[in-house]
């Protein structure tokens, strides 16, 4: 489901007309939400992600699932490989997304994180030693 962002609304019209026209032969079911539990696997095994979503980047990318990105709101952000960037134009974004299935999943990246690092950021905050700077006393 689209986010807040401006011109949602009519992503959201779009959506929703697109499944009462095509309920009988593409039943189209909508999450507004997902909870990490069943995002996560979700972002994993996908064959391939289409859309705009940062998450596509970040998250989908550590586990070098295949992702098709519409359009330029994620543009300047880092992407790994397995990011493919694309107008919205149906016939580009169907021919990327063919390219990608056929393609496969990708190495995972470590572009925006990898294992163990929240356990080594704690063991750094857990050792981190203040920097004390040395004080001046003058005699009264």
């Amino acid at each position: 489901w689209p986010n807040i962002d401006a011109g949602s609304d009519h992503s959201s019209k779009a959506i929703r007309q697109f499944r009462e026209q095509h309920q009988d032969t593409f039943p189209l079911h909508i999450y507004k939400n997902l909870e990490l539990e069943v995002f996560i696997p979700l972002l994993k095994s996908a064959r391939c992600l289409i859309g705009n979503s940062s998450s596509f980047i970040r998250d989908a990318s550590f586990f070098g699932t295949p992702v098709v990105l519409v359009g330029n709101r994620q543009t300047g952000r880092e992407c790994s490989a397995a990011v493919t960037m694309v107008p919205p134009k149906a016939t580009e974004i169907a021919a990327a997304a063919r390219r990608q299935m056929e393609h496969g999943h990708y190495p995972p990246s470590t572009l925006y994180g990898n294992l163990g690092v929240s356990q080594r950021i704690v063991d750094k905050i857990a050792t981190f030693v203040p920097y004390q700077q040395k004080t001046l006393a003058y005699p009264l």
